[in-house]
């Protein structure tokens, strides 16, 4: 079983629907063969070039699969022999490319912003061009990763370029899972200063973890109606990866607020509070089988199922928990990854 959650969403900018073109952002995610790894790559094809939208697509897939299957590698490598072991790799696929179309490689041009997780605790990152990676951590909640900074505007760094810059970390345990997003809706996900992410990369990744994946995509196209609103013409993509695993973690540093907006209610005694994080720990513990209704009564000081269910009835019915056969079940367990990403 593939241990990882990855949502993706990609939306071609007002500027490209004027001028009938499709978007030309991709995202993608890969798996090893074992289910210990999930890489998921997102890309910005070069507006400039003639095939961007094929050069995005090849990046992404060749990153998360190159990542995802020699991670061990790759995360032994100190950061500039491992952007050079990705860049020779991607090279290679999109000159490939390029002479099966009969273009030059540079028609080819995009960004690539990777993040890949193991099930052990390791993570890497990989960022070329503009854009951002933040993560959520699990006691100091979301971080900025990486960010793509240059002295003038519209100027960015390519895969295809020989002197692209590339940012590279990797870590072991601390992270439960990565944002990555297109410079269309970056200036939205950076604080005022830039250098940590907005109150609204937060939250997004927090709904990564409570909410089903059908209402994070809702949530993503409410996103991008309120950046076409603020006058964003670019295209605009963002990637979630996350272990749901960690979703406790998140849980106890998601704010009152930003629970109730996500139609959570207030435990208001505190021996509620903790034994609603033991519930949820135990429930994400016990994975695709869960545990039964009458082992969360028990957790929860109830004693009755009726009113285990009445306390966790908010959980419920914004579905971080579901309930399937008399037993209680994370969300995200039982199919975790969008399908629609592996065929992007």
């Amino acid at each position: 079983m593939n241990r990882f959650a990855a949502i993706g969403y990609t939306a071609a900018g007002s500027a490209h629907v004027r001028c009938a073109r499709a978007c030309e952002d991709a995202v993608y995610y890969a798996s090893d063969a074992a289910g210990n790894v999930t890489a998921a790559a997102l890309s910005d094809g070069a507006g400039s070039v003639s095939q961007a939208q094929t050069g995005a697509a090849v990046t992404v897939q060749a990153a998360s699969e190159l990542i995802s299957s020699r991670f061990d590698i790759l995360w032994e490598m100190p950061p500039e022999k491992r952007r050079d072991a990705v860049l020779a790799h991607l090279r290679e696929r999109l000159f490939d490319r390029a002479k099966e179309m009969g273009c030059d490689i540079s028609d080819l041009s995009a960004t690539l912003l990777a993040a890949a997780m193991h099930r052990d605790g390791r993570w890497m990152t990989l960022h070329i061009g503009d854009g951002l990676i933040a993560a959520m951590t699990k006691d100091a909640g979301c971080r900025l990763v990486s960010a793509y900074t240059h002295r003038y505007l519209n100027l960015t760094s390519f895969v295809t370029s020989l002197d692209t810059r590339c940012q590279s970390y990797s870590g072991n345990g601390n992270i439960c899972g990565f944002l990555l997003t297109s410079d269309g809706a970056e200036p939205f996900l950076r604080s005022g200063f830039g250098d940590r992410p907005s109150d609204c990369a937060e939250v997004l990744l927090q709904m990564a973890f409570l909410l089903p994946q059908a209402r994070v995509r809702e949530e993503l196209q409410s996103f991008d109606r309120m950046l076409r609103r603020s006058g964003v013409q670019d295209d605009i993509s963002c990637l979630l990866l996350t272990d749901p695993g960690q979703t406790p973690h998140v849980f106890r540093q998601t704010d009152s607020t930003t629970r109730r907006l996500l139609g959570m209610t207030r435990e208001r005694r505190r021996c509620h509070v903790r034994q609603r994080n033991a519930l949820l720990e135990r429930v994400t513990a016990a994975g695709e089988s869960g545990i039964p209704v009458g082992t969360a009564a028990r957790l929860l000081h109830t004693h009755r199922k009726r009113y285990a269910l009445r306390r966790l009835q908010s959980l419920i019915g914004t579905g971080l928990l579901r309930i399937t056969n008399g037993r209680i079940i994370l969300h995200s367990y039982g199919g975790a990854s969008d399908e629609t990403l592996a065929g992007n």
